[in-house]
């Protein structure tokens, strides 16, 4: 596992948004606090019940402070920089974040904590954007030639959350692990970045207790991954996590329905194909020479 790393010198800003794809309307991409919730309650109350807090919700006194270090600079490109900046100054004049790639947490915890991976970092800084009144937005990098990551004989695809700002006089992409290079761009909308976070939450505890020589905890990973393809039924990623989490549980005919249904949505990984050609050696009594594909959060 990586060690926590200073943000310092892996913030990248990229000006304009190439090959960037926005949902066309009526699609909603930001909500309040509130109104996530109440949609969210609406449709899965169990979600609600657990303690729910929104991905980007920050304190009233964080967004007056981010707003005292903006205010001096010019409108555009200038305030954004000094924003994100922000986030890895020391204190008192930053937040004095630290990038852990294996650390998912919402925008409040990732303050407290002081650490966190892509879409922790987005989170934050899409929470206070918005107390500052910016247009901005969650979106997945999804890489032109994916990566694939090992360890033992677990491999997965990396998922990567960058945060795009665009308003009438100034777009941008920020990207916490450098400049934007061989990825697409799309924004996404509030409900698929929560999915997000549920969906590598279970990842993480996943690979720290394999890294740790530890049994992961496959019942638990499916009910999490399940959630997240609940909240969101077009994540990928989640499905084809629960297709993992059912193979290891010995239910191949129910991961083998999970593999195809992550099937169906676009990207650029191939894990549930290759999922599925590993269930079937699987369930034939064969040995495999290789682990399943779990869509993971990005490791760089």
């Amino acid at each position: 596992m990586r060690s926590a790393t200073p943000l310092v010198g892996l913030l990248g800003l990229l000006l304009g948004l190439v090959a960037c794809t926005v949902p066309r309307a009526p699609d909603r991409l930001a909500y309040s606090s509130l109104e996530l919730r109440a949609d969210l309650e609406r449709r899965l109350p169990e979600v609600v019940e657990t303690g729910f807090r929104a991905p980007f919700e920050v304190r009233r006194e964080d967004v007056e402070r981010a707003r005292q270090v903006i205010e001096s600079e010019p409108y555009g490109l200038p305030r954004i920089r000094a924003l994100v900046d922000m986030l890895s100054a020391p204190p008192p004049q930053g937040f004095g974040l630290i990038y852990d790639w294996s650390t998912t947490r919402t925008a409040s915890e990732t303050l407290g904590l002081g650490a966190g991976n892509c879409l922790s970092f987005a989170s934050v800084l899409v929470g206070l954007g918005r107390g500052l009144g910016w247009p901005i937005y969650f979106a997945e990098a999804r890489a032109v030639k994916p990566t694939l990551h090992v360890e033992d004989d677990l491999a997965w695809s990396s998922e990567h959350m960058v945060v795009v700002i665009s308003a009438r006089t100034v777009r941008a992409v920020v990207d916490f692990s450098g400049p934007v290079k061989d990825y697409q761009i799309h924004v996404i909308n509030d409900v698929r970045a929560y999915a997000h976070l549920l969906n590598n939450r279970a990842s993480e505890e996943i690979l720290k207790l394999r890294m740790s020589g530890s049994p992961p905890l496959w019942t638990q990973a499916l009910e999490d991954f399940g959630l997240a393809a609940r909240i969101d039924p077009g994540l990928r990623a989640a499905w084809n996590n629960q297709g993992v989490a059912l193979a290891r549980l010995g239910r191949f005919e129910e991961a083998r329905e999970a593999y195809l249904k992550a099937s169906e949505f676009s990207g650029r990984s191939d894990s549930p194909a290759r999922n599925l050609q590993v269930l079937e050696t699987r369930s034939r009594g064969a040995v495999s020479v290789s682990g399943e594909d779990l869509e993971a959060p990005e490791t760089r």
